[in-house]
């Protein structure tokens, strides 16, 4: 049984690190269902760089745009109940230990950005990103339990993990983005674009085993383990801090096609593909310790909060100095955009991760599909995106645009109405849009 009373005493930093910092299959710079809509605009950009060639703005401004998002398959919470309460108890968080399961954290924040027409066939936009992925895939959750909660000093278990992988990163990244109108009809328009990224590394702490096993002996207080782990980071994460001084430089790209109904048809729609994150960071120096886990240790020997100190003190190890190369979360972004009548719209978007579940030093989003109705005009909105996504299941959100503000989640509706929800994502954005002198509204 887990003990929650360990908890107890840092309820809301507890609540903070299961709700932001564990698992999700995000783009990142936006709440589902929001970028590849009709006003997306810069936003839109990031999704798919081709949407800068056939946008109602002429130009669209970024103040500042914070988000994040995090969930998991190993835990559900219980928001509405979260907080009535001093304690927390198992009527407010759920534990779903399996074999393979997945956490992952996403925070994404749009810097100072913005794109322009060039003239009617061009657009050209720079958008600067602070952003910080962490995701583990394939950990047995009685391992992750057992770790956690010290042992159970009663009972026996035994636990097999399989391609385990574990990356955190945080870089920074300056794109410029270039769309055109390659082609027009009389009943379409066809644009192209691409975003060439420069990206500055702050650090990651990555790992990997193909195979462990461990074996606990309750009455005798023991924990035999078999298998390797491949535990690194790269200089200056020693002790898990970014400090955002010493970059390592990387490259990115991002590319887009989309196609876009004629502004006076009497149904409006868009629809478009992109393959974004293509690229990496290398570092110098990195430090990679291998650790051989053939041996039988006391569980004493993992109580505390450093699982790495926990390793090094109680495994022999093999450690390398080398560069190492951390994966951008590639992924292909679809969508459909469709005017329904006058200003209510309906669009449908997915995103494919081409980063493997198993590949080591990569972060990766989880596949996703959401639909999202709305009445959306220049300057307000409201949408209501439903979206069922690996890991994490089904989710209802709600967003709203306010003049240059927009507010929302994925998540929020879903959060308040189920009794153990496996995600959470809230967004913020301030905005200066310029529109054209003559559009659809």
């Amino acid at each position: 049984m887990f003990d929650y009373s360990k908890f107890n005493n840092m309820r809301y930093f507890f609540t903070l690190i299961l709700s932001l910092t564990l698992v999700y299959a995000t783009l990142g710079q936006n709440s589902k269902g929001l970028s590849s809509t009709r006003y997306s605009g810069i936003q839109g950009v990031i999704f798919n760089p081709a949407q800068i060639s056939n946008s109602p703005y002429r130009a669209d401004i970024n103040i500042l745009s914070p988000y994040a998002i995090a969930g998991s398959d190993y835990v559900g919470i219980n928001f509405e109940t979260l907080f009535d309460n001093d304690e927390i108890s198992e009527d407010e968080v759920a534990f779903f230990p399996k074999a393979d399961n997945n956490f992952l954290s996403n925070t994404d924040i749009l810097g100072p950005s913005f794109f322009v027409n060039l003239n009617r066939k061009s657009s050209i936009g720079l958008t600067s990103r602070l952003r910080i992925m962490s995701s583990i895939n394939n950990i047995n959750g009685e391992l992750f339990e057992n770790l956690v909660d010290d042992f159970d000093d009663n009972e026996d278990f035994s636990a097999r993990v399989d391609n385990l992988s574990f990356t955190t990163h945080a870089w920074i990244e300056y794109g410029l983005s270039y769309g055109y109108l390659l082609k027009e009809t009389r009943s379409y328009d066809l644009s192209v674009g691409a975003t060439a990224k420069v990206l500055q590394g702050a650090g990651a702490v990555y790992g990997n085993s193909n195979r462990l096993t461990a074996d606990y002996d309750a009455s005798n207080d023991l924990v035999t383990t078999t298998g390797s782990l491949n535990f690194g980071n790269t200089p200056g994460f020693e002790d898990g801090d970014f400090e955002f001084s010493n970059f390592s430089f990387g490259f990115g790209l991002d590319l887009g096609a989309a196609i876009f109904s004629k502004e006076g048809a009497q149904n409006y729609w868009r629809a478009g593909i992109s393959i974004n994150d293509i690229g990496a960071i290398t570092y110098e120096d990195a430090v990679l310790n291998n650790y051989d886990l053939n041996g039988t240790v006391s569980d004493d020997s993992f109580n505390g909060d450093d699982f790495e100190e926990s390793v090094d003190n109680n495994y022999q190890s093999t450690e390398t100095i080398q560069d190492q190369k951390v994966i951008l979360p590639t992924a292909a972004h679809l969508f459909v955009d469709y005017q329904v009548k006058g200003k209510f719209y309906v669009n449908v978007e997915s995103a494919i991760s081409l980063i493997g579940k198993n590949k080591a030093t990569a972060n990766r989003v989880y596949t996703y599909a959401t639909i999202n109705p709305r009445f959306e005009g220049r300057w307000l909105g409201v949408s209501s995106p439903l979206t069922v996504e690996q890991h994490i299941g089904f989710s209802w959100g709600l967003q709203l645009k306010l003049g240059p503000i927009w507010v929302g989640s994925s998540t929020a509706i879903s959060n308040f109405i189920s009794d153990s929800s496996r995600g959470v994502d809230a967004y913020v954005a301030l905005k200066v849009p310029l529109f054209k002198s003559r559009n659809r509204s």
